[in-house]
């Protein structure tokens, strides 16, 4: 061992270069790093590591039957250390979410804070060991943490220069053994490509946990600073989850395994949805949102509703971000005689330089510096919109002048069925009310626009009037009355210019009066008065002026666009609930206590498990206990896809050898398409990404908790 005391860090790196050409095989080299950088960082404890690649399977040099298997126990600190072959410090260990005491402190040490110097080869540049350095109290610092990456290189070099050091004849050759070079090419990227999966559902993990308490803590919370903060913060989650999203679509097209699924579906919801989730994010901007649905598109469309979501959400993102306040967002879906649908997003923004708009579908290509310094991103949306578009048969096109704005747009085709066999989104021959007026003289010129393009394409026939003067004092023959709220003091009066009046529709700003939505505010002489708020949709504006609504009678099928609302239902059903059990299984006590919390906050009780093991067991013993006498209380099983002892996968082939039932959701931050090849020929009812929100678990508890 180098007398470390008496030399300068130069000449301890010198030293240490030496002690590495003089090492022999693999042990001999990790005994003499163990002794030399415990005396040097000054550690309470170091343990020495010699790692099996092709096993990934650790063993300790000072203690052979100390052995991990890093398979089963991911992710860890010191596993993370190995596939990047980059030194790993981490202070505070029990804060960190890649902190796993199984691999990381197997025998229990009383430390709070963790150091990883792997000893990696030249040759291939693949681990063949790890020094892990503990400290009770000391946290490491900068400076430690460079000195170990100068080690690391260091011990990288002398290794190069080793001749008498043992390696594979294969690597000693100099006629390269091509076939292995290029499995072994093979199988570091496979093993990128599970690290980059496996990071990001560790990401997911804790992200989970912070977005169900947030959405709790916002259901309880009254209206105030506190619940505009949470809403912040549950904002903040979700461009986190866009984020990941997009870089795990990233990974899929640049393997091309980015599928398209097809369905059925109504584009009317679609439509609304999408407006929904972007109008108030304008208006809080000052930007004004102007969305147009064509009447005449067909009910029901054939295509990925899914993927249209994700890249209407991009170009309307992009929309609101790049527009001034002052500005205006055109956002429409037209219906195109060749049986496609045009869909077309239009701002008054800063528009694209000339120079920037060859690159402008190019992976993390941005506009300018400046922009991306002001406006945030990756660069990721547009490109992956734009492949998206060309996978569902079109070519997403843009017309943009720097100063004036941006227009997106593209068609695609949507529908396998003739259009004579498909009725319109929306039908005249549904609102029997004809002719409605209009009275606009309080309405934003936005609204009118809106409201006069949705009357004359579905043809139906209306009046506009700006003041009471202009009707004839008999009055008009109008059965329905589009009239602004502040209008409402006017009513007794329009009331005798209209003698065959049925309906009154009120439509106001979001904060005019009492509440939010669409509700009847009363009945009076046979006259219904129905409020709307912002913003205009043509489902929300027709819907009130027809009992009959086809929309809301026909499911829309596929992947949900918008959240049902169960909550009611599952309160209903409340009592029914009560004999019924569901087990939950996370390694992760955050998350435990989160599902635990939201499951009693729809009055469902729930038994919480540490791992897959404990829930097994458990499960066996209810089904013993209840086989002769009572039916199975357990009526639904979630699991984590990652767990000690027995992982989801692992849980759920034990307990669907002898039973197809409860109902089983695996919770992970993988991608699909991955988990379900590996879930082939196993019975699992679903996949919930992370983070798991409130709306899914309704639909997960109405679907196989209520009894209908």
């Amino acid at each position: 061992m180098l007398k470390i005391d008496k030399l300068s860090l130069t000449q301890f790196s010198s030293e240490l270069k030496q002690e590495v050409k003089r090492c022999g095989n693999v042990e001999e080299l990790l005994l003499a790093l163990y002794k030399n950088f415990k005396v040097f960082f000054k550690c309470d404890f170091t343990i020495p590591y010699r790692y099996f690649t092709e096993d990934q399977k650790l063993e300790s040099v000072t203690n052979p039957k100390l052995q991990i298997d890093l398979n089963r126990f991911s992710p860890s600190l010191i596993g993370t250390g190995l596939k990047t072959t980059h030194p790993i410090v981490e202070n505070r260990v029990k804060d960190s979410f890649l902190y796993n005491q199984v691999v990381d402190n197997p025998l229990k040490l009383a430390i709070s804070h963790l150091g990883t110097i792997p000893i990696v080869r030249a040759v291939d540049n693949s681990p063949i060991g790890i020094v892990v350095c503990y400290r009770k109290e000391a946290p490491f610092s900068r400076v430690e943490f460079h000195q170990m990456e100068t080690f690391t290189a260091l011990i990288k070099q002398a290794l190069r220069e080793n001749r008498k050091f043992k390696v594979l004849a294969q690597e000693a050759n100099s006629n390269l053994n091509f076939k292995l070079q290029y499995l072994k090419a093979t199988e570091r990227l496979k093993s990128s490509r599970q690290f980059f999966f496996s990071i990001i559902h560790d990401i997911r993990t804790p992200l989970n946990a912070m977005m169900g308490f947030l959405q709790l803590l916002l259901q309880q919370e009254e209206k105030g600073e506190k619940q505009e903060f949470i809403k912040s913060a549950l904002h903040s989650g979700k461009m986190i989850i866009s984020l990941i999203n997009d870089l795990l679509d990233m990974a899929k097209l640049e393997e091309g395994k980015l599928q398209i699924e097809k369905v059925y579906f109504t584009p009317i919801t679609l439509f609304e949805a999408t407006t929904n989730l972007f109008y108030f994010a304008a208006k809080n901007k000052g930007v004004e949102l102007i969305g147009k649905f064509d009447p005449k598109i067909p009910f029901v469309l054939f295509s990925d509703n899914y993927r249209l979501q994700q890249i209407l959400n991009n170009l309307l993102s992009n929309g609101v971000k790049f527009t001034p306040p002052g500005g205006k967002i055109y956002f429409s879906l037209n219906y195109q005689s060749e049986g496609k649908v045009q869909f077309s997003v239009k701002d008054t923004g800063i528009g694209i330089p000339k120079e920037a708009q060859s690159r402008l579908f190019k992976p993390y290509e941005q506009v300018g510096a400046e922009t991306s310094k002001k406006f945030g991103g990756t660069g990721l949306g547009l490109y992956i919109s734009h492949k998206l578009v060309s996978m569902l048969g079109g070519e997403l096109k843009f017309i943009s002048k720097e100063g004036e704005g941006t227009q997106f747009f593209f068609s695609i085709p949507v529908g396998d069925l003739e259009p004579k066999e498909l009725p319109p989104s929306l039908e005249k021959s549904l609102y029997p009310y004809r002719p409605i007026t209009i009275f606009g003289r309080n309405f934003p010129k936005s609204w009118l626009e809106q409201l006069i393009y949705y009357l004359e394409r579905m043809e139906l026939p209306y009046f506009l009037i700006q003041s009471m003067e202009e009707l004839p004092p008999e009055g008009i023959e109008s059965k329905a009355l589009f009239l602004h709220r502040k209008e409402r003091e006017e009513l007794k009066k329009i009331q005798k210019l209209f003698p065959s009046l049925k309906e009154v529709v009120l439509f106001a700003e979001i904060g005019e009066g009492e509440g939010s939505g669409n509700k009847i505010e009363r009945e009076l002489d046979g006259i219904k008065f129905r409020l709307i708020y912002e913003p205009i949709t043509p489902k929300k504006v027709f819907i009130s002026l027809s009992k009959l609504s086809s929309v809301d009678k026909v499911p829309t099928g596929g992947k949900s666009l918008n959240s049902d609302n169960t909550s009611d239902n599952i309160e209903k059903k409340g009592k029914s609930l009560r004999t019924e059990i569901v087990l939950i299984a996370d390694d992760d006590p955050i998350s435990r206590n989160l599902m635990v919390h939201l499951f009693k906050s729809l009055k469902v009780e729930v038994i919480p498990f540490p791992n897959g093991k404990q829930l097994y067991d458990y499960f066996k013993k209810i089904l013993k206990d209840n086989f002769s006498n009572n039916p199975n209380p357990v009526k639904l099983i979630l699991l984590d896809q990652n767990m000690p002892e027995m992982d989801g996968i692992e849980t759920i082939r034990a307990l669907r050898h002898f039973t197809t039932t409860p109902p089983i959701y695996l919770l992970s931050g993988e991608e699909k398409e991955e988990l379900k090849k590996r879930l082939k020929g196993l019975k699992v009812d679903g996949i919930l990404t992370k983070p798991v929100n409130l709306s899914q678990l309704e639909k997960i508890i109405f679907k196989n908790l209520t009894k209908r």
